[in-house]
Protein backbone atom coordinates (compact mmCIF):
# COMPACT_ATOMS: atom_id res chain seq x y z
CA UNK A 1 0.00 0.00 0.00
CA UNK A 2 1.15 3.31 -1.27
CA UNK A 3 1.10 5.81 1.90
CA UNK A 4 -0.74 9.33 1.41
CA UNK A 5 -1.37 12.07 3.43
CA UNK A 6 -3.68 10.61 5.70
CA UNK A 7 -0.90 8.10 7.21
CA UNK A 8 1.85 10.65 7.13
CA UNK A 9 -0.17 12.98 9.02
CA UNK A 10 -1.64 10.21 11.44
CA UNK A 11 2.06 9.11 11.67
CA UNK A 12 3.99 11.97 12.55
CA UNK A 13 1.54 13.19 15.23
CA UNK A 14 2.86 13.93 18.50
CA UNK A 15 6.16 12.90 17.16
CA UNK A 16 6.82 15.07 14.42
CA UNK A 17 10.58 14.93 15.39
CA UNK A 18 11.05 11.44 13.77
CA UNK A 19 10.06 12.97 10.81
CA UNK A 20 11.52 16.79 10.50
CA UNK A 21 14.15 18.44 12.84
CA UNK A 22 13.78 20.77 14.59
CA UNK A 23 9.88 19.81 14.65
CA UNK A 24 8.46 23.26 14.46
CA UNK A 25 5.81 24.30 11.84
CA UNK A 26 7.58 25.57 8.76
CA UNK A 27 9.41 22.40 9.01
CA UNK A 28 6.12 20.19 9.30
CA UNK A 29 5.02 22.34 6.30
CA UNK A 30 7.62 21.89 4.23
CA UNK A 31 7.78 18.02 4.80
CA UNK A 32 4.18 17.86 3.85
CA UNK A 33 4.49 19.86 1.06
CA UNK A 34 7.63 17.65 -0.47
CA UNK A 35 5.67 14.19 0.37
CA UNK A 36 2.93 15.98 -1.78
CA UNK A 37 4.57 16.83 -4.45
CA UNK A 38 6.81 13.55 -4.64
CA UNK A 39 3.09 11.83 -5.04
CA UNK A 40 1.70 14.19 -7.87
CA UNK A 41 5.20 13.42 -9.80
CA UNK A 42 4.59 9.50 -9.63
CA UNK A 43 0.94 10.32 -10.52
CA UNK A 44 -0.74 10.01 -7.08
CA UNK A 45 -3.66 12.00 -6.34
CA UNK A 46 -2.11 14.80 -2.88
CA UNK A 47 -5.05 15.54 -0.84
CA UNK A 48 -3.54 18.27 0.43
CA UNK A 49 -5.37 20.36 -2.46
CA UNK A 50 -9.05 19.34 -1.56
CA UNK A 51 -7.60 19.85 2.25
CA UNK A 52 -6.94 23.66 1.57
CA UNK A 53 -10.45 23.74 -0.57
CA UNK A 54 -12.07 22.32 2.44
CA UNK A 55 -10.25 25.74 4.76
CA UNK A 56 -10.82 28.06 2.49
CA UNK A 57 -15.08 27.17 2.87
CA UNK A 58 -14.81 27.17 6.53
CA UNK A 59 -12.58 30.18 6.65
CA UNK A 60 -15.07 32.12 4.09
CA UNK A 61 -12.25 33.33 2.08
CA UNK A 62 -9.95 32.41 -1.15
CA UNK A 63 -6.40 32.71 -0.89
CA UNK A 64 -3.66 32.52 -3.00
CA UNK A 65 -1.05 31.86 -0.42
CA UNK A 66 -2.11 28.73 0.04
CA UNK A 67 -3.18 26.20 2.95
CA UNK A 68 -0.66 26.67 5.06
CA UNK A 69 -1.23 30.58 5.22
CA UNK A 70 -4.91 30.00 6.23
CA UNK A 71 -3.84 27.70 9.13
CA UNK A 72 -1.69 30.02 10.58
CA UNK A 73 -2.70 33.26 10.23
CA UNK A 74 -6.59 32.98 9.24
CA UNK A 75 -7.34 30.22 12.67
CA UNK A 76 -3.75 30.59 14.49
CA UNK A 77 -3.76 34.52 14.47
CA UNK A 78 -0.14 34.74 13.05
CA UNK A 79 1.58 32.39 16.00
CA UNK A 80 3.71 30.13 14.11
CA UNK A 81 4.01 28.09 17.85
CA UNK A 82 -0.10 27.61 17.81
CA UNK A 83 -0.17 26.55 14.19
CA UNK A 84 0.46 22.67 14.29
CA UNK A 85 -2.28 21.76 17.13
CA UNK A 86 -4.68 24.27 15.19
CA UNK A 87 -3.84 22.17 11.94
CA UNK A 88 -4.33 19.28 13.56
CA UNK A 89 -7.68 20.13 14.71
CA UNK A 90 -8.76 21.60 11.39
CA UNK A 91 -7.07 18.01 9.62
CA UNK A 92 -9.50 16.02 12.10
CA UNK A 93 -12.83 18.13 11.21
CA UNK A 94 -11.96 17.94 7.41
CA UNK A 95 -11.65 14.14 7.63
CA UNK A 96 -14.97 13.89 9.46
CA UNK A 97 -16.36 15.92 6.65
CA UNK A 98 -14.20 13.82 4.02
CA UNK A 99 -13.87 10.02 5.30
CA UNK A 100 -12.71 8.32 2.60
CA UNK A 101 -10.48 9.79 1.05
CA UNK A 102 -8.08 9.29 -1.87
CA UNK A 103 -7.45 5.82 -2.85
CA UNK A 104 -3.90 5.63 -4.42
CA UNK A 105 -3.12 1.73 -3.01
CA UNK A 106 -3.14 -1.43 -4.95
CA UNK A 107 -6.34 -2.79 -2.62
CA UNK A 108 -9.50 -2.53 -3.86
CA UNK A 109 -11.56 0.62 -3.59
CA UNK A 110 -13.50 0.56 -0.16
CA UNK A 111 -15.78 3.51 -0.87
CA UNK A 112 -19.31 3.33 -2.46
CA UNK A 113 -19.46 1.84 -5.88
CA UNK A 114 -22.06 3.68 -9.14
CA UNK A 115 -25.15 1.81 -8.89
CA UNK A 116 -25.66 -0.64 -12.09
CA UNK A 117 -28.90 -1.19 -14.53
Amino acid sequence: MNKGIRDIVRGMRNREGMYVQPPDWNNIVSFLHGFSAGMRSSGQKSELGEFELWLEKKAGLKCASGWTWIVEHKFANGDSKNALPIFYLLWDEYLEDNPVGFQNSSEPDSGPKPEQD
